[in-house]
């Protein structure tokens, strides 16, 4: 089995962006599938993913 993290993930107001509820989960990075059918461990290490460091 993968190492698990512990992240939060913020479940946001479509309408309004206002954070509805915080929640813990146990993931990882493989556990993750975007619609395109790769990981979030995939697109990471294609450096596919963009943003804030």
């Amino acid at each position: 089995m993968a190492n698990l993290d512990k992240v939060r993930v913020q479940l946001l107001d479509e309408s309004t962006g206002a954070v509805l509820k915080e929640v813990n989960v146990l993931t990882s990075a493989d556990a993750v599938t975007f619609a395109d059918g790769q990981t979030f461990q995939q697109k990471l290490d294609g450096g596919l993913l963009k943003g804030s460091q």
